[in-house]
């Protein structure tokens, strides 16, 4: 597991927009460093293998997509589909927050959602149709 001052010293160096990274409290950062090595093991097993050390750049990227949420991304969680201010309307509908856009672009996944697949089969003799 990365520590948050190695995530800190890439995001210092390496990434132009951290104001919000920068105004945490030593104790968000903790917070936000754990919560976004746990989620990345959790949602992308195929990617992260338990026990493997998350690059700092995809830690680094994740924690700055949880500092980037507002309580708008959190109340879509929770099932709001569109939001209006001032007329201006956001959709929310079908976007998934879990994940950083910028992390699932790299590796190729569009989606983590898990997608549901039915099949059914009918016997030829419930139907009209002939053959073998």
């Amino acid at each position: 597991m990365l520590t948050v001052t190695e995530v800190n010293q890439y995001i210092a160096e390496n990434i132009l927009h951290s104001k919000l990274w920068d105004a945490s409290s030593p104790e968000v950062q903790l917070k936000a460093v754990n919560q976004a090595q746990n989620t990345l093991l959790r949602y992308l097993p195929d990617v992260y293998k338990e026990g493997e050390v998350i690059p700092v750049e995809d830690v680094a990227e994740q924690v700055l997509w949880l500092l980037k949420l507002d309580d708008s991304m959190q109340r879509a969680e929770m099932g709001t589909l569109m939001i209006t201010v001032d007329g201006i309307q956001v959709q929310l509908k079908d976007m998934d927050r879990t994940i950083s856009p910028k992390i699932l672009n790299y590796y190729g996944i569009s989606s983590i959602r898990k997608k549901r697949v039915g099949s059914y089969a009918v016997p030829l003799s419930d139907t009209y149709r002939a053959g073998l």
